[in-house]
């Protein structure tokens, strides 16, 4: 697999999980990302047919309406949601992982997937995970929201 496959099924897995899991549709977005708002970003360790993480940022609104999409509300019913948005993100990353990984190395490998943990970042200090040292692929939604999710192998 190339690296633009590996980046390739990133995306595509991502926006299938967000799409069945919480309603928010997807596409693939080439330019520049220009955060305006504080982030939340989750990741989680990986290891079997390799080591690494996966990792996933997006604005804390977004993250507010994948809590409110996932729980069956309309955003900004629950004023407690941002409470959830970490818990949220984390579980939607760990929807994404096992996926990735099983197209990425094959069903039948074993993967050991870890226990996702995340913060709460502001724009400037959000790395950005495009480059060599990365896989990656950026989607924004219907909104005009964006999101980045990311490889890197130890």
């Amino acid at each position: 697999m190339t690296v633009d496959e590996y980046a390739g099924h990133l995306g595509r897995t991502t926006a299938e999980i967000l799409e069945s899991a919480a309603f928010v549709f997807t596409e693939p977005h080439e330019g520049e990302i220009t955060w305006t708002e504080e982030l939340f970003e989750a990741q989680l360790d990986f290891s079997g047919h390799t080591t690494g993480k996966i990792m996933i940022a997006l604005p804390m609104s977004l993250g507010a309406e994948l809590v409110a999409n996932l729980l069956g509300l309309e955003p900004g019913e629950d004023p407690e949601i941002a409470g959830e948005i970490p818990a949220a993100v984390c579980e939607l990353l760990n929807m994404i992982a096992g996926p990735v990984l099983a197209g990425w190395y094959g069903e039948d490998t074993v993967n050991h997937i870890g226990i996702p943990t995340g913060s709460k970042v502001s724009p400037g200090a959000h790395t950005d995970w495009r480059g060599d040292r990365f896989i990656s692929a950026n989607l924004i939604t219907e909104m005009e929201q964006h999101l980045q999710i990311a490889a890197v192998f130890d």
